[in-house]
């Protein structure tokens, strides 16, 4: 049981425990409400502007990306956050891309690299180069390409990247063999090799081999480029990586047709064209029969290889692949030329001739459409984009609204929060103050009981000792006085007897006097009554004690002693009745404004001796009223160690 401290103690936890929920929950909304503020509207703002750019792209619109970007770009720099510009410049930068707008793509694309790059956020400037590169380099912008390539590469090597840096000599590799550069190809290819295998990296190391194997196919030298196809497929196979394993049997069957070895590409064109077959996969099935049929065709087996060659065709068309017939058809023609079939083979070569000449002429076609199409919905367009753009404006405006009526939410929110805390408060600190009130009253109820107890001790005490004492101790003396008038041996042993009682009868008299009230307490004071029952209690048990009296002399408040003295009363006869122990130490002390006293048994310990829970509950009631605490421990070497601390100034 608590005294009024803990329980104060307590309550007061729970009010600050409450407050500090409450005033958590505030300063998050109050962060929520300046996040909303500052700069809440706005990012929902380049949200919606992104998305717009991006219909505007897929629709051709390059006025709207514009119009959008602009809206953006204005939005960043007034909330100065240039991260979110740099990351608008991108997004530019891929929407005008979309739109055919290459210059203006490339443009924002340099604009966000350089914007990183001034954030000291190299990473993401690497990553805007090397897309501004891969776009250089499909619209054949091969010096630009290589410039944007080559920056990316640089920041990737600043930290220190290697995975990045390997992808990245893998890029220029494939960009120098498209410009002729076969030298710096397969030296770059190289350095990426050796990355990779720094790493241990097997996917970048088939790649590269990959790179240099067809830049040495490019350069008709076959042999190179059939030991990297085959160490690179060796990798690939290990590490079941798909498309790497497709290119790289591609590349081998190409260097073993290269190296005139044209039995070995037959075969290991007929190993890829089974396992296309057994993939069902119409695009390998193509180029297992198209690579199958070259083979045959330059080794001589001209009827196989025009069945292989026409089923290539058939699959191509079916496939959508008109390169593919192309070489199909330019195959056809040399194998009825080598067959002496002059009609079948300018039949065939003008296929060629004319899938070529489409093929041009079709591209050409569609970008005449193209323009022409622009060019008579430029105005429609420009009407329905400006339609949308109010549109869209009213939606930005809408959710502009919202989000002011979210503020007001929150802020209303907010203010119920502050008055639920007042209230709360007030709730808790009546709470508490019930709690001390009726922790005072029971304290107050407690002290009267303990009060009337003592006084009725007294009151027996003294009508003990002084009635029935004095009474016994006359009624002695007569019998004394009887005794010594009679020579009747029968009826003086009878006197004798009657004496022993009375004897008796008085010491048992004269004992509960003192255990009520000891003359010891109240004469001499707290130590030496303290030894008297000591003496008397264990005394009779065959238990030793031992008693250290440090306080010797020092007398106390009548509440105190008499507190101490009741407190070692029930003590003691918990050890006689439970601990079944052989030794009792027992000291009394004072230490900083408190009395100390400290009983230590050799017994079974707490746990075990079953002691009454109403004498422990006796012993801390009587601590607690005089504002004092009791412990119970067990000793080091068995048994249990009890300390009472009682304030005495």
């Amino acid at each position: 049981m608590g005294g009024p401290e803990n329980t104060e103690h307590r309550w007061k936890d729970e009010v600050y425990s409450g407050h500090r929920r409450l005033i958590g929950v505030i300063f998050i909304t109050l962060i929520f409400i300046s996040s909303v503020n500052a700069q809440g509207i706005s990012s929902d703002q380049l949200t919606s502007l992104v998305t717009l750019m991006r219909r505007a792209a897929n629709s051709g619109s390059p006025d709207s990306v514009h119009f959008f970007g602009q809206r953006a770009i204005k939005i960043c720099n007034e909330v100065g956050d240039s991260v979110q510009l740099a990351q608008t410049f991108q997004n530019m930068g891929n929407s005008y891309f979309i739109a055919s707008q290459f210059d203006s793509s490339y443009r924002y694309y340099q604009l966000s690299a350089e914007t990183f790059e001034r954030l000291q956020r190299r990473r993401d400037a690497a990553f805007v180069y090397r897309r501004l590169g891969t776009n250089y380099k499909g619209e054949l912008l091969f010096t630009e390409a290589l410039q944007a390539f080559h920056n990316s590469l640089e920041l990737f090597y600043e930290l220190g990247d290697s995975l990045e840096m390997s992808y990245s000599y893998s890029f220029l590799a494939s960009l120098n063999r498209s410009q002729g550069n076969y030298d710096l190809s397969i030296e770059q290819a190289q350095i990426a090799h050796g990355i990779a295998r720094s790493m241990k990296d097997d996917a970048l190391i088939g790649m590269s081999l990959l790179e240099s194997g067809l830049t040495y196919t490019t350069i008709g030298i076959y042999d190179s480029a059939l030991t990297q196809g085959e160490t690179a497929l060796k990798i690939f196979e290990t590490g079941k990586y798909g498309f790497g394993k497709v290119e790289s049997q591609l590349l081998i069957i190409k260097a073993y047709i290269g190296l005139n070895n044209y039995t070995k590409a037959e075969q290991l064109a007929l190993k890829y064209l089974s396992t296309a077959e057994n993939s069902g996969n119409l695009g390998s099935q193509s180029d297992g029969r198209l690579f199958l049929g070259k083979a045959m065709v330059l080794n001589g087996k001209y009827e196989e290889g025009l069945r292989e060659l026409n089923n290539a065709i058939v699959l191509a068309r079916r496939m959508n692949y008109t390169e593919k017939i192309m070489e199909a058809e330019r195959l056809l023609s040399i194998c009825y030329e080598r067959l002496e079939m002059p009609k079948e083979a300018f039949d065939h070569l003008s296929n060629y001739v004319t899938l070529r000449d489409s093929v041009f002429y079709t591209e050409k076609s569609r970008e005449i459409e193209k323009l022409q199409a622009q060019f008579s919905l430029k105005n429609k367009q420009r009407e329905i984009e400006q339609l949308r753009v109010a549109s869209e404006l009213k939606d930005l405006r809408l959710q502009q609204s919202r989000n002011r009526i979210l503020l007001v939410m929150v802020m209303a929110i907010a203010v119920i929060a502050i008055v639920l805390l007042f209230y709360n408060r007030k709730i808790l600190k009546q709470r508490i103050s019930f709690a001390e009130e009726r922790e005072k009253l029971q304290k107050s109820r407690f002290q009267a009981v303990i009060d009337a107890e003592e006084k009725e001790r007294k009151r027996i005490a003294r009508e003990l000792h002084d009635g029935i004492g004095q009474q016994l101790g006359g009624l002695r003396i007569k019998l004394q006085n009887i005794e010594a008038n009679i020579t009747d041996s029968p009826v003086k042993t009878s006197l004798e007897q009657l004496k022993g009682i009375v004897n008796n009868t008085a010491t048992d008299v004269r004992t509960i006097s003192h255990q009520m009230m000891p003359r010891a307490l109240t004469e001499v004071g707290l130590g030496p009554a303290m030894r008297d029952v000591l003496e008397s209690s264990l005394g009779a048990s065959n238990i030793n004690f031992q008693f250290d009296n440090l306080a010797d002399g020092t007398r106390y408040s009548e509440q105190v002693e008499i507190s101490i003295y009741r407190i070692l009363q029930e003590l003691i006869n918990n050890i006689i009745k439970h601990s079944q122990a052989s030794d009792v130490s027992v000291q009394l002390f004072s230490l900083s404004g408190r009395l100390v006293m400290t009983v230590q048994d050799n017994g079974i310990g707490m746990e075990q001796n079953g002691s009454d829970g109403q004498g422990l509950l006796n012993i801390k009631q009587r601590s607690e009223i005089l504002g004092g605490n009791v412990l119970f421990e067990s000793g080091k070497e068995g048994g249990v160690v009890c300390t009472v601390s009682i304030p005495i100034s």
